[in-house]
C-alpha cells in the first residue's frame, strides 16, 4: 500500500448581511462524472506535477466556481481516504476561501448545480464525511473565530 498527498479540498463561504450568517457553497457533481456522479460536495481536485497544494487549491477554486476570493486560509484539518482502485491512502490539505456575497458562480463542466447554504443545511446535503467535518472546522475555527487571521494565507 502507498500513501499519497496529491489532492486538495477547498471550502468557499460568503457572509449574508441580512441574516448575519455565513453561507457555504456546495456543488453538485455532473451526472456523467465517473466518480461520485450527482453527489453534493465542496471544491476538490488534484495537485498537478510540481504544483504546490496552495496553488492547486487556488486553481481548482477558480476552475470550479469562476469566483474571485477575498481571503484564503489553510484550515487546520487534514482529510484522508482509502482509494481502492490503486490500494492507496490519500491525504488532502484543506483550504477555505471567502468571497463577495454578490459574486456570481460560474460552474465548470464537472458540476451541474450549486447552492449557498448555512452550515446545517450544507451538512445535510454533503455525503462525504470529510467534507462535512472540514466544513464544521472552517466555520468554527475560522469564520466564527475571535482570531480569523490565525490560519490565513498571506500573499
Amino acid at each position: 500500500m502507498k500513501f499519497v498527498a496529491n489532492t486538495i479540498q477547498a471550502h468557499v463561504a460568503r457572509y449574508n448581511k441580512s441574516s448575519e450568517r455565513f453561507e457555504h457553497l456546495i456543488l453538485q457533481r455532473a451526472d456523467n462524472e465517473k466518480i461520485y456522479p450527482s453527489i453534493w460536495q465542496v471544491v476538490t481536485g488534484m495537485i498537478d506535477g510540481d504544483e504546490t497544494a496552495i496553488a492547486a487549491a487556488i486553481r481548482e477554486f477558480s476552475e470550479e466556481t469562476g469566483l474571485n476570493f477575498q481571503r484564503m486560509w489553510a484550515i487546520p484539518y487534514l482529510t484522508s481516504f482509502f482509494n481502492h482502485r490503486n490500494n492507496s491512502v490519500s491525504f488532502a490539505p484543506v483550504f477555505g476561501f471567502i468571497v463577495d456575497y454578490n459574486d456570481e458562480v460560474i460552474l465548470s463542466c464537472e458540476h451541474q448545480d450549486y447552492s449557498w447554504l448555512e452550515l446545517d443545511s450544507a451538512l445535510s446535503r454533503l455525503i462525504l464525511p470529510s467534507h462535512r467535518d472540514a466544513a464544521i472546522v472552517f466555520e468554527k475555527n475560522i469564520l466564527l473565530s475571535d482570531d480569523p487571521d490565525l490560519f490565513i494565507i498571506k500573499f
